[in-house]
């Protein structure tokens, strides 16, 4: 299926790189697409410059008076909403890679999404306000997608955790205008200054789920004249960007939740959860703002750009009304000098590429998006013989890792001993180092955390007088038994002495249970196992539908039957375990009513998704499914 495809350009006095961007979406084979290219009262050759590529593919709109960005984005979404399918924003210096809209259509069609996310190429124009960044790019390598459950993602992003790149803006995705559409309150969707941080932050709140690809599928754009690039580098000069200062004030709307513009990111983000906050209460009722976070973020970022005297006093006052001076006047003090005004230098790793655009005669963006799109080619064409090299070089990277963090164990170890103390004796002969696990976050594996969680929540909920659990995780019977008394049986017995549990030897295959006996039953991530040789079993091709038929017949009618295997393609990994597909486990308990089906996605740092459907279990490679079933 061809989906509509709409690519919106707001642009301004910009015709010199606009020419290049309308080049960059014209150059794809994809065919159900249209350009809308809204000029905001130009007094350039704007309008010329579109007539001149002569394409049916583009439609030209005009303010006829200068508006602010957020007026004029919205001025520009109504000309799209009286169309259906999705929508993306263009900026006037950025591109789309060629044959890229081909591409998203597939994610779209394979996900059934509402809305697809993707990271961005980066490109500094040969016009960029700071030299040393002029022609340089930053090509991320990467392939594949995930699903992403917007709610988790959204938490982070509101504390600051993540960026508001991760989210489903319109700058870097392209979204069902049915989201755009329930966004849409008083003839406006966009509500701060910064519309592109905005989108983001609105349309998570608003979708449940979207696809996140590792491919890059546009390049954001650096010009001099970009309102981003001026504010970041405003320690060069201040005066950049002031027309588009200019006109946002001359809106009252946009100064709503600050009494200035936002010169940084947090600031943007804050503004769009305030606003989106405001304009959906009942959506985020819950949400309390933790205003230290942003202090936190708003000063690191103030100190690479430098603070106008407006922009400290807002920060002051906020402090102030939330009592948090203290904080902001620590934060001021022992935030770390940074500075924006660097230099971007040539590297490459299996992550990204870096390279001075130059050297490949690229001078705009329509040329950088051809070179980008050969050169991702390459890196995957590549990827087979470079592998075996970045193989060796992380290993290197690691062994000098592990000696930097054996000398600092070294160091550590004299200065406690140095210290001395009369409670401990400090000897050489008693260390044992922990050199991997100063990390920055708790790892942890995600299908045994949450499956456990998952079935622990059910047992309580369901609330029986026993329950009897089959070889899963140990952790799940010992922490179950602290709330119902537990029965765990295992092939290999478990000597654990804890009131409410008991342990015992059992042949999931031959369980020592009469016919319709048992009324709570577990058994997770166990039958993919069964028949393999993996804990010393015997070698069955069918040794997973035996314990299956054992299941079946102990759980007693009316009995819960809490059941975890990994679910994708149908596939034996010899000799570690199955997978199955999710009618392939309903064709199995045919005689059992499905009550709830929750999945853990492979590749995505989200955690269940509660009763997930068919298609996102099939498209997992590895991912964890956990059914809850009732025997009739």
């Amino acid at each position: 299926m061809e989906n509509k495809l709409i690519i919106v350009i707001p642009t301004r006095n910009r015709a010199d790189t606009l020419y290049f961007t309308i080049k960059t979406c014209l150059e794809q084979e994809y065919t159900n697409y249209l350009i809308i290219v809204s000029d905001n009262d130009s007094k350039d050759n704007t309008c010329q410059v579109v007539e001149s590529l002569n394409s049916d593919k583009i439609k030209y709109v005009n303010t006829h008076e200068p508006l602010s960005m957020t007026n004029h984005w919205n001025f520009a979404l109504s000309h799209a909403l009286l169309l259906d399918g999705y929508i993306t924003f263009l900026g006037d210096d950025d591109g789309i890679l060629p044959n890229s809209l081909a591409k998203i259509n597939d994610i779209i069609n394979a996900h059934k999404t509402k809305a697809v996310t993707w990271r961005k190429i980066e490109y500094c124009w040969p016009t960029h306000i700071h030299k040393p960044y002029r022609n340089m790019m930053i090509l991320p390598f990467g392939s594949g997608s995930q699903k992403i459950y917007a709610k988790s993602k959204l938490a982070k992003a509101i504390s600051f955790e993540v960026g508001y790149n991760d989210l489903p803006c319109v700058y870097n995705s392209f979204i069902h205008l049915s989201i755009i559409r329930s966004g849409y309150v008083d003839g406006r969707y966009f509500d701060t200054a910064s519309p592109d941080v905005y989108s983001g932050f609105c349309n998570a709140l608003l979708i449940d789920r979207y696809v996140y690809s590792n491919e890059p599928f546009t390049i954001n754009g650096a010009s001099g004249h970009s309102n981003g690039t001026a504010q970041r580098f405003r320690k060069i000069n201040r005066n950049l960007g002031q027309e588009f200062l200019d006109l946002n004030r001359k809106d009252e709307s946009l100064f709503t939740y600050f009494k200035h513009p936002q010169g940084v990111v947090s600031g943007c983000t804050m503004e769009a959860v305030l606003a989106i906050k405001g304009k959906f209460p009942e959506r985020l009722s819950y949400l309390e703002i933790n205003w230290s976070y942003f202090l936190k973020a708003a000063v690191r970022e103030y100190k690479a750009i430098d603070y106008s005297e407006d922009e400290y006093d807002e920060l002051h006052e906020i402090a102030c009304r939330e009592g948090l001076l203290d904080i902001l006047e620590e934060l001021k003090r022992t935030a770390p000098e940074r500075s924006v005004v660097g230099k971007i230098r040539t590297s490459f790793d299996s992550s990204r590429l870096i390279v001075n655009s130059r050297f490949f005669l690229v001078n705009n963006v329509y040329s950088a998006a051809k070179v980008a799109s050969a050169l991702l080619k390459f890196s995957r064409g590549a990827a087979f013989w470079l592998r075996p090299l970045l193989n060796f070089i992380r290993k290197i990277r690691v062994k000098l890792k592990g000696i930097k963090s054996y000398l600092k164990f070294r160091s550590d170890f004299q200065e406690i001993k140095a210290r001395g103390g009369a409670r401990f004796s400090v000897n050489w002969k008693n260390r044992l180092p922990c050199l991997e696990d100063a990390t920055a976050n708790t790892g942890f594996d995600r299908h045994y955390v949450y499956h456990t969680a998952w079935a622990a929540r059910k047992v309580y909920e369901v609330g029986p007088l026993q329950h009897v659990d089959i070889s899963s995780y140990l952790y799940f019977a010992t922490i179950v038994s602290a709330f119902v008394p537990v029965k765990f049986y295992d092939f290999r017995p478990a000597e654990v002495y804890l009131d409410g549990l008991s342990t015992k030897h059992a042949d999931i295959t031959n369980l020592p249970f009469p016919d319709n006996s048992i009324l709570s039953l577990s058994c997770m991530h166990v039958v993919e196992h069964i028949g393999l040789g993996r804990y010393g079993e015997p070698l069955d091709d069918n040794g997973d539908l035996k314990a299956i038929s054992e299941l079946k017949r102990v759980v007693a009618k009316g009995g819960a039957l809490f059941f975890v295997v990994p679910v994708g393609e149908p596939k034996i990994i010899f000799n570690a375990h199955r997978i199955y597909s999710y009618s392939l486990v309903l064709e199995y308990f045919a005689e059992f009513d499905l009550v709830e089906f929750c999945l853990i996605e492979n590749d995505t740092s989200e955690g269940l998704i509660v009763n997930a459907s068919e298609s996102e279990a099939n498209a997992q490679d590895y991912g964890c499914g956990c059914f809850w079933f009732k025997k009739r």
